[in-house]
């Protein structure tokens, strides 16, 4: 009966939540708007437990979907759009999947943007402009048609897939077929140590890219720059290797030559353009953290 019941009360909560996303013809998926204000990271944290990522108007079709939401509340309201600042030698704003500001159909809503201002952007129905991250603004949900089927199934199961292939209930970690491993995404910025801490927390380990493949999959995860389980363990630039004890020549190691300058830095990040790059530890990234497939 308990079981029964508990069955029930997922189905319902998926199906509320199901219902809040609006279908429109001229985008591939739903969209939801939040009115309940968040910072940037809570923003992302909870569209990616709906299964969503938080919006961007990467196209024309979402950026006229998102402007006319914004116009039936209020013209001057700013939302949290999906894009942050990314630190490199061309500091520009990127969204979680690796689209820049400049490919999004935004250019005729951009005045002036000044980083000094924060490292977050958001949109009202006629311009986009810089905010802080920490700043509480209302933001959107999308889905794209065939996360949503996905989702609600793996979601309402008597077992959820996290649960079978990872031995958690944590519904962030995600099984992918093709590593064989859980990932779970961790949009908030923090040092490497504290993420390798943080996902030893969790059972897991700071990902590691074992071969070609499981960088390809990380990486089309679209996620930002973000810390890997990789490091200098000697800080003498000699003693590089994976926080499992694997050579770096036992695994992936394509750097990207374009970034790589070695300047005492010990760890290492995976850069959203593909390749690895020298980080300093001390550097807040997001970060993702693996579990092996439970046994």
């Amino acid at each position: 009966m308990f079981t029964i019941a508990v069955c029930v009360l997922v189905s319902l909560a998926i199906n509320d939540v199901q219902s809040r996303y609006v279908h429109e013809s001229n985008i591939p998926g739903a969209i939801e708007t939040n009115k309940i204000i968040s910072a940037f990271e809570e923003a992302v944290s909870q569209c990616k437990t709906e299964g969503a990522v938080l919006a961007a108007p990467v196209n024309e079709q979402l950026r006229d979907e998102m402007i006319a939401l914004i116009g039936v509340n209020n013209h001057s309201t700013p939302y949290f759009i999906n894009a942050k600042l990314e630190h490199s030698h061309n500091p520009q704003f990127v969204s979680s999947e690796g689209v820049s500001l400049d490919d999004m159909s935004v250019s005729d809503m951009i005045e002036e943007l000044d980083p000094r201002d924060g490292e977050c952007l958001a949109m009202d129905s006629r311009t986009i402009r810089v905010v802080s991250c920490s700043a509480p603004l209302p933001y959107m949900c999308y889905k794209e048609n065939d996360t949503i089927s996905n989702t609600t199934e793996r979601e309402i199961g008597n077992d959820t897939e996290s649960e079978i292939n990872c031995g958690t209930s944590d519904q962030e970690y995600e099984y992918y077929n093709d590593t064989g491993s859980c990932y779970k995404f961790h949009p908030q910025y923090t040092t490497w140590n504290d993420a390798r801490a943080i996902c030893e927390t969790e059972g897991g380990y700071l990902v590691v890219l074992n071969n070609e493949l499981e960088a390809q999959v990380v990486h089309d995860m679209g996620n930002y720059y973000i810390h890997v389980g990789i490091h200098d363990s000697t800080n003498d630039n000699k003693g590089w290797k994976s926080i499992r004890g694997d050579r770096l020549e036992d695994i992936y190691n394509e750097w990207n030559n374009a970034l790589k300058t070695y300047d005492g830095e010990h760890c290492a990040i995976m850069i959203y353009i593909g390749g690895l790059n020298y980080n300093k530890c001390d550097d807040e990234r997001a970060f993702l953290c693996e579990k092996d497939v439970a046994v």
